[in-house]
C-alpha cells in the first residue's frame, strides 16, 4: 500500500495539485532544445529532466515511480499514471495534465 492511500479524498486532491504545480514550475525552468544548438542542449535538457525525474523518485512522501524506456516512459504518483512516447518529459507534462483535469485546475 502507498503512503498516499492515507489520504483522505480532500487532502489527496490537494496534494496532487500542489505537486502538479511543482513539477510545471520545474518543467517550465527546463533548459530549452534549440534546433541550431546543437547535441549540447539537447544533453543540458535531458540531464535536467532526469535530475527532475530523481527528484521526484527520491520524494520523501509518496515518491514517484517511473520508467523511460526507448518506446514509452511513465510517471506514477499520488494514484495518477501517465505515459508519453515522446519521453519522460512528455510524461510528466501529462501526469500534470491529468491531475489538472481530474482536479478542476
Amino acid at each position: 500500500m502507498s503512503d498516499w492511500t492515507k489520504y483522505s479524498p480532500a487532502d489527496l486532491a490537494d496534494v496532487r495539485a500542489w505537486r502538479a504545480r511543482w513539477v510545471r514550475r520545474k518543467l517550465a525552468a527546463l533548459p530549452q532544445i534549440e534546433a541550431t544548438g546543437g547535441y549540447e542542449t539537447y544533453a543540458a535538457n535531458r540531464k535536467a529532466v532526469e535530475d527532475l525525474a530523481g527528484h521526484l523518485m527520491r520524494a520523501p512522501v509518496s515518491p514517484a515511480r517511473i520508467t523511460d524506456a526507448a518506446e514509452k516512459a511513465t510517471v506514477a504518483m499520488l494514484g495518477i499514471r501517465a505515459t508519453s512516447t515522446t519521453g519522460l518529459q512528455g510524461a510528466l507534462q501529462n501526469w500534470c495534465a491529468r491531475v489538472e483535469k481530474e482536479h478542476g485546475e
